[in-house]
């Protein structure tokens, strides 16, 4: 059960939007962008932060650091190699994507100029 554990702790760090993780790369303009227009409405929006660590945290030590119940110990079979090349390919570009963001900008910036441009903005 260890790569299940390590890639549902890496995807709820992202969920999370801990820097250096692709999470932050998303969240961190939308903050900085609302700070500039309201501060209360970021350091309101900026409290969901940290009920998601709470809530992503509990469910991390319930699930890979409790005690099994006894009614799931023999309907758990070991994960294949198949699923662990799933694992460590998300997990891979969720932790390159939060590195290095500029690998995927130019995909996005495409998208975002069209919305833009049918909004009126920039």
């Amino acid at each position: 059960m260890p790569w299940v554990a390590i890639g549902f702790i890496i995807g709820s760090l992202v969920s999370m939007g801990m820097p250096g993780f692709s999470g932050f790369v998303a969240e961190f303009p939308i903050f900085m962008g609302v700070w500039q227009v309201s501060g209360l409405a970021a350091i309101i929006a900026s409290i969901s932060i940290v009920v998601t660590a709470a809530y992503v945290l509990l469910v991390v030590r319930r699930a890979f650091f409790g005690e099994m119940p006894a009614q799931f110990e023999n309907h758990i079979d070991p994960i294949t190699p198949l699923d662990k090349i799933a694992i460590a390919t998300l997990c891979a570009f969720m932790i390159l994507l939060g590195l290095f963001p500029g690998l995927m900008a130019p995909m996005v910036l495409t998208g975002v100029e069209n919305v833009l441009r049918i909004l009126g903005g920039a």
